[in-house]
């Protein structure tokens, strides 16, 4: 069989003799030919369709796993960033060699006790200097090490003795 289509007709021929089509059997062969090719058109575009849904899905997921990806370092970043800065401000506002808080740190908590002080003067407060005397002696004659010893044992027993609500700052 030949198929020849011209302007929409179908035109069946046969190359042997033997076979001679009536008109009905070049219409039924024509429209057989008509929805199997239909439905073979229907079929390559449903598979064209499928493998571009395919492809669109992995294009999605490997996106997706970029985006994890990114979204788990700016997490990682941000954590990085957050403990330098907490790092940063601890520093800013504690001695290095005690670890007590700092003339900085002291002189915002003792603003904030005048402030309360200042609305309500029932919450009173008090302050207690002490000085270690002849601190330098310690450092000519025994030396630095120990005199730094020295200044981190006396921040600590100090720092045992006081309240929750107290404070204890190293000024020198």
């Amino acid at each position: 069989l030949q198929d020849k289509r011209c302007l929409g007709v179908m035109v069946v021929q046969s190359y042997s003799e033997k076979f001679d089509y009536t008109q009905d059997d070049q219409e039924i062969l024509s429209f057989a030919s008509y929805h199997i090719a239909v439905a073979l058109e229907r079929k390559q575009v449903q598979e064209r369709l499928q493998r571009a849904n395919e492809e669109l899905e992995h294009r999605v997921e490997e996106r997706t796993r970029a985006l994890q990806h990114a979204a788990a370092d700016l997490l990682e970043q941000i954590g990085v960033r957050e403990k330098a800065d907490s790092r940063l401000k601890h520093l800013a506002l504690h001695d290095s060699l005690t670890g007590l808080p700092n003339r900085a740190s002291l002189l915002d908590r003792l603003a904030q006790a005048l402030q309360r002080y200042r609305k309500n003067p029932d919450q009173q407060f008090a302050i207690l200097f002490l000085d270690l005397d002849r601190f330098k002696v310690v450092n000519d004659t025994a030396g630095h090490p120990v005199g730094d010893g020295l200044l981190i044992e006396a921040g600590r027993r100090i720092s045992r003795c006081i309240r929750e609500q107290d404070s204890v700052a190293r000024l020198g």
